[in-house]
C-alpha cells in the first residue's frame, strides 16, 4: 500500500467514525432531553404561568439546538474531509472504483452528505425559526400563536428524524465498507477466454 493511499484511507475512516459519533451523540441528547425535562415538570420563571405546559419544550429545545449545532459543525468538517479523501483515492487510482466495497462507500457517503446538506440548509433553519417564534409568542402570552408555531415545528420533526437516520446510517455503512477495504485487499479475478478456434486433434496428439 502506497503512503498516499495509507494516509487517505486513514483520514477517510477516522473522519467517518468521528462523524457517526458526533451525529449519534447529538441525536441521542435530544431524544433524552425532551422526555427527561417533561418528566421533571420544569418551569421557566420568565414565562407566563399559562404557558407552563410548553416550558419543557423551550428548555430542552435550547439544549438540543446547541448540541445539534456542535454536532453539525463536526459533521460538516468530517464530511468534507471524507469526501475529499475518497475522491482523491479514486482520481489517483489508489482505489479502484470497480471494487464493490468502493461502490458501496461512494453511494453510502453520497446519501449521508445529501442528508446532512438537507438538514443544514433546509430543515434545521426552519425548525429553529419556528421554535424561536414559538418562544416569542409564549413570552407575550399569545397561546393561539403558540399552537400554530408548535404545530409547524412538530410537522418538521419527522422529516428531521428521517434525515438524521439516513445521515448516520449512510456514514456508518461507508465506515464499514472502508474498514472492509483496508482489512481485505481486493485482487480482481482474471477472465478466462476460450480460444477462437479449437486446437487440431493432430496437434494435441503430437504434444501428448
Amino acid at each position: 500500500m502506497s503512503s498516499w493511499r495509507a494516509f487517505g484511507e486513514a483520514a477517510h475512516v477516522i473522519c467517518l467514525g468521528i462523524w457517526v459519533g458526533a451525529a449519534s451523540i447529538a441525536a441521542g441528547t435530544a431524544a433524552v432531553a425532551f422526555p427527561t425535562l417533561k418528566g421533571l415538570n420544569v418551569r421557566l420563571a420568565d414565562l407566563p404561568p399559562e404557558t407552563a405546559a410548553d416550558h419543557f419544550r423551550f428548555a430542552a429545545g435550547a439544549i438540543a439546538q446547541r448540541v445539534f449545532l456542535m454536532g453539525d459543525i463536526v459533521a460538516f468538517a468530517c464530511a468534507t474531509v471524507a469526501g475529499a479523501t475518497l475522491l482523491g483515492l479514486f482520481i489517483s487510482r489508489a482505489l479502484s472504483p470497480r471494487r464493490p466495497a468502493a461502490i458501496v462507500r461512494a453511494l453510502a457517503l453520497a446519501i449521508a452528505v445529501a442528508s446532512l446538506a438537507s438538514l443544514l440548509f433546509v430543515v434545521t433553519p426552519r425548525i429553529n425559526l419556528w421554535a424561536a417564534h414559538h418562544l416569542d409568542a409564549a413570552r407575550i402570552g399569545k397561546t393561539d400563536l403558540m399552537e400554530e408555531y408548535k404545530r409547524n415545528v412538530d410537522d418538521l420533526h419527522p422529516i428531521a428524524t428521517n434525515l438524521y437516520a439516513a445521515e448516520i446510517g449512510g456514514a456508518f455503512i461507508a465506515l464499514l465498507a472502508g474498514a472492509w477495504s483496508l482489512a481485505k485487499p481486493w485482487a480482481p479475478g482474471t477472465i478466462r477466454t476460450a480460444p477462437a478456434y479449437p486446437e487440431p486433434a493432430l496437434a494435441s496428439r503430437r504434444r501428448a
